[in-house]
């Protein structure tokens, strides 16, 4: 009973999450700021402003253009463009003993279960509840892998692939979600990434979101797996 209530609590507040920022997408305002990001994403990667610069335009349009509210639990770090200056000037980090990970996930408790996922098998592992610290902490941190999920405060994981893959940032990705992946990060953005690096135990029927308990089962076993290749092919590289 009590695993049967806990996947309507995740299906309602999923469908929660998509009627809000099905909401916002409707304002004028929030499509002109979104498209200011895009002119901005565009100049990062050209190379026409420093990083310092694009956070400075940027942070304040995401939260303005909050995609969900923020997990209240963990506070989340904000970065200021003087600590961006200050990261922009120091060396790259070396490579350590065990592999490093970046697991970007809204709630406290999916990033504490990742990390003892992934802690298990070997890896050094670094979490994040906000999808704009996680884009920082790849642009300036060694990590060798970053899994996030769809809904992140800020910027949703597909935004933060998509900024990633952008900007050449090599480290590889996984999508961990329980959002089906034609909706990943609430705003149906296109996930730059191959079907087998895209995890998701939800899936449309109809236009509802659907959670079986075979996809929540294998969910965590399939990420697991999936590190396992990404690392074992970093290894060889």
């Amino acid at each position: 009973m009590a695993e049967g209530q806990d996947r309507n609590k995740i299906e309602r507040e999923v469908e929660h999450v998509l009627r809000e920022t099905a909401k916002k997408r409707e304002s004028w305002e929030y499509d002109r700021l979104w498209a200011k990001k895009g002119e901005l994403d565009v100049a990062l990667a050209e190379k026409k402003i420093p990083l310092s610069q694009w956070y400075a335009a940027v942070d304040p349009i995401l939260h303005r253009l909050p995609l969900v509210i923020a997990d209240k639990a963990v506070p989340l770090h904000r970065f200021s463009a003087a600590d961006i200056r200050e990261l922009e000037g120091r060396p790259t980090p070396q490579p350590g003993p065990r592999p490093r990970v970046l697991v970007a996930r809204r709630f406290g408790d999916a990033r504490k279960e990742a990390k003892s996922l992934l802690e298990n098998i070997g890896c050094e592992v670094a979490t994040v509840g906000d999808g704009l610290e996680a884009f920082v902490e790849l642009a300036f941190g060694r990590y060798d892998l970053l899994i996030t999920g769809s809904v992140l405060s800020h910027l949703p994981g597909a935004e933060l692939i998509r900024l990633k893959s952008l900007l050449r940032i090599g480290t590889p990705a996984i999508m961990h979600t329980l959002m089906p992946v034609q909706l990943a990060g609430g705003l149906a953005l296109d996930v730059p990434l191959p079907p087998e690096d895209c995890i998701c135990a939800g899936s449309l029927v109809g236009e509802k979101f659907h959670l079986t308990t075979k996809n929540i089962v294998d969910y965590d076993e399939r990420l697991i797996a999936r590190v396992k290749e990404h690392l074992a092919r970093r290894k060889k590289g």
